[in-house]
């Protein structure tokens, strides 16, 4: 009995995780993930696949606030934000990601924003990529 016992707590011990359900830390810089954003797009979408599904804590300028219906008519709002310090890099948005409607009213465009976010996807333009995430927390 005790061998079976302990070799289920064997078994079992790589699948627990932790009391605090296991997720990643928010903790991935925007300043690697700007430099890959400037290379070729093969090295960028090479790149992308390391940081996907990784949480992020970034903190941006709001570039554009777009509510528009979606789905069945039903109205969403999308947060554009440019990550790159002011000054600097293009003045465009480098993060997109859906928000709640009632925060439009809330967000101005070139006011600073904090958020927690999920990397999910990404879309390259003529011009510049743009990273698509999944918003956790709108600060």
């Amino acid at each position: 009995m005790r061998r079976v016992v302990l070799l289920l707590l064997l078994v079992a011990a790589p699948g627990l995780t932790a009391c605090d359900g296991g997720e990643k830390k928010a903790d991935l810089p925007f300043a690697p993930v700007r430099e890959a954003m400037d290379k070729d797009a093969q090295a960028f979408a090479a790149y992308f696949q390391t940081v996907k599904g990784q949480p992020v804590n970034w903190t941006g300028r709001v570039t554009e606030v777009l509510r528009q219906r979606g789905d069945d008519y039903v109205e969403e709002a999308h947060l554009f934000v440019d990550m790159d310090p002011p000054g600097q890099g293009k003045e465009a948005a480098d993060v997109t990601f859906q928000i709640p409607v009632s925060a439009v009213q809330k967000l101005q465009v070139g006011q600073p924003v904090n958020y927690v976010a999920v990397i999910r996807e990404f879309e390259r333009t003529d011009s510049a990529v743009v990273l698509k995430l999944e918003l956790k927390k709108l600060n």
